[in-house]
């Protein structure tokens, strides 16, 4: 099971159009932590998600997004 967190990223970045950068991200969910710290708790999550067998994100060191083919049209 996702944490809060874990949910609100999937439910955030389902929204999107397309991806989002890791900064954007961060900022939104930790806004009074540094980036550095911000940047750590984003990998967790990020980590779950795909460990939980879950294909709707991807990451990489500047954005996150689901992949194309989850994408609506």
């Amino acid at each position: 099971m996702l944490s809060g967190t874990g949910r609100l990223l999937v439910s955030r970045l389902a929204l999107e159009d397309g991806p989002l950068p890791r900064r954007l991200v961060e900022t939104a969910f930790w806004p009074d932590l540094e980036q550095r710290t911000a940047a750590r708790r984003l990998s967790r999550p990020l980590w779950r998600i795909r460990s939980h067998g879950s294909r709707r994100t991807a990451a990489s060191s500047a954005s996150a997004s689901r992949p194309p083919a989850t994408r609506s049209a």
